[in-house]
């Protein structure tokens, strides 16, 4: 059903398509943040990598200096102090862990930003929802309104017709199957709140200017 378009229409729609145009900005925001947090993991994922690798060398380092230690002691009794791993093992081991705890700094900053534009762009969502909801909710209070107009407009030919057919009850199948058909789809009356004569023989109101304009017609007063 074509709606008629409102000042408040207007401004509804406005406000959809500037929420679109939200939404559409805090999706590409978020989805550079998702991009974002996907480098931030693989250069941490790399960075422990690097650190496993330094930790295995010193390990294996540390390993063969304990045999020849081992060695020494049971070959000739002579107990030599223990040299330490490789300081250049243990350099790259260093900075291999504090290059994996700056990558774990910059991964919780990068997540910070990525919850955010994951909270900004539900935002966005819901704002977007929200005014297609407005305008659906306007629509439905026009439909509403437009029907209450109607139906006010049936009560008043309603009562227009009630009162040309005083004696409905008797007459109404004897004018015709549109008159029939009209009154018998006409709302039924409050028998409670309103009073036997009208109900009986309509409007008195609309009986009496029905009556004039019948008594105008037949006297030829109809200028």
């Amino acid at each position: 059903m074509k709606m008629e378009k409102t000042l408040k229409d207007a401004i509804n729609q406005a406000a959809l398509e500037a929420a679109y145009t939200e939404r559409a900005l805090k999706r590409e925001r978020l989805e550079a943040a998702s991009q974002a947090l996907e480098r931030a993991e693989q250069v941490t994922a790399t960075a422990r990598e690097l650190v496993e690798q330094a930790q295995a060398k010193v390990n294996a380092d540390e390993a063969k200096q304990a045999r020849r230690l081992e060695a020494s002691i049971i070959g000739n009794g002579v107990v030599a102090e223990p040299t330490g791993a490789d300081e250049t093992l243990a350099v790259d081991l260093v900075r291999s862990q504090t290059a994996f705890a700056i990558a774990n700094r910059a991964l919780a900053a990068v997540r910070d930003t990525h919850q955010q534009r994951n909270a900004e762009a539900q935002a966005a969502e819901a704002a977007v929802i929200a005014a297609a909801d407005a305008i659906i909710d306007d629509e439905t209070v026009a439909i509403a309104s437009r029907i209450n107009r109607m139906m006010a407009e049936l009560d008043e030919l309603g009562d227009q017709l009630r009162a040309r057919i005083p004696n409905r009850q008797a007459e109404v199948q004897t004018l015709g199957p549109e008159i029939s058909k009209a009154f018998n789809s006409l709302p039924p009356q409050d028998f409670l709140n309103t009073p036997i004569n009208v109900i009986r023989d309509g409007r008195p109101e609309i009986r009496n200017a029905l009556a004039a304009r019948r008594s105008k017609l037949i006297n030829g007063d109809i200028a």
